[in-house]
């Protein structure tokens, strides 16, 4: 494998003719479970059942569009293991008909983790699962802004846990940590912040048509992908004594569920307040894929749910690099980047 590429050892191999299998089977139990659309008409969002109609805590839900360093609840921080920051070849795309998803053999996800630190909490290992989108409009809406033009989700699963399927069916909280990025085709979009083009967000667009319509099955991608590279990231300043600088991952954090039947709840949401660009071209990229019923696959977003409570706080999340590595900052810019941050 070239340098900085995780290579999955599936490449040309039964086995990974065997893991084709299992997710084409897989996709399929899924889909004859439920049968569910976006149409309100039909089988909309209004006629889920189960936990979509009775829920509590579901998702997606309106999200506070203003940011204050007064509003900030906490300063938790995050690590993304070496494994998770690696472009990754032999990945796998398919059409489920409700959408278009990535994922990548188990021996890769398996190594690709993160870990989540509350400040002066627990620590929990989360695995990734898969990516997927949903556009035509985002999922999550920002108060006072509306539906961006798309939103994609990377899932993750508790490490306690083999799979995202079986995450999910645990009923535990906390199963599931849901990474929502919302995209727009503005270059602007007040009140909230807008990052530069998300070039990583290609590998999409690149490899849709190998799935134009669900009966396509799952494809080998074509290209690199890299899931970190989606996620948006500030620097919090320079660092002090010749350390580097710090990222953050800022984000709007709470209890939710799947936005889709059977619409579990219990998932830990954490919706990334900067928004990052898609193009034209890119995003019509998704727009020509098809559904289950050779109708155009677009709309495919829930409308948000009522919070019913809950509270969404306003994180600040340091990137701490893996403790392999050589730490980025001095003790002294780590002390002054947390004093001025509050938890609620």
């Amino acid at each position: 494998a070239a340098a900085g590429t995780f290579a999955s050892p599936f490449e040309c191999t039964m086995s990974s003719m065997s893991f084709l299998l299992v997710l084409a089977i897989a996709s399929a139990s899924v889909q004859a479970a439920e049968h569910f659309c976006y149409d309100e008409v039909d089988c909309g969002p209004a006629h889920w059942s189960g936990d979509c109609k009775t829920g509590t805590q579901q998702s997606p839900v309106v999200i506070p569009s203003s940011w204050s360093p007064f509003n900030i609840f906490a300063t938790d921080t995050i690590t993304f293991n070496n494994n998770y920051k690696q472009s990754v070849r032999n990945a796998y795309i398919f059409n489920n008909g409700h959408t278009v998803q990535i994922t990548v053999s188990p021996d890769v996800t398996s190594s690709m983790t993160f870990t989540s630190t509350l400040t002066g909490g627990p620590s929990e290992v989360y695995v990734f699962g898969q990516v997927h989108c949903h556009w035509g409009g985002s999922e999550h809406v920002y108060e006072n802004v509306g539906r961006t033009d798309m939103e994609c989700h990377i899932v993750h699963h508790h490490a306690n846990y083999t799979s995202v399927s079986q995450a999910a069916a645990s009923g535990k909280t906390g199963a599931l940590a849901i990474f929502g990025i919302l995209y727009t085709t503005s270059s602007t979009l007040k009140p909230v912040d807008v990052l530069s083009p998300d070039e990583t967000i290609q590998f999409f667009p690149t490899n849709c048509p190998k799935v134009r319509d669900p009966k396509s099955g799952t494809q080998i991608m074509t290209g690199n992908i890299n899931i970190y590279g989606m996620i948006p990231r500030v620097t919090s300043g320079p660092g002090l004594l010749g350390a580097r600088q710090r990222y953050q991952v800022h984000v709007h954090k709470y209890m939710g569920s799947l936005t889709t039947p059977g619409c579990n709840e219990g998932m830990h949401w954490f919706v990334m307040r900067h928004v990052r660009q898609i193009s034209v071209p890119q995003l019509d990229a998704f727009k020509s894929l098809l559904d289950g019923e050779d109708k155009p696959l677009n709309n495919n977003f829930r409308p948000p749910q009522p919070l019913n409570g809950r509270i969404i706080r306003q994180v600040v999340m340091n990137e701490l690099q893996p403790a392999t590595t050589t730490p980025q900052l001095s003790p002294i810019w780590s002390w002054g980047n947390s004093f001025f941050s509050f938890f609620g």
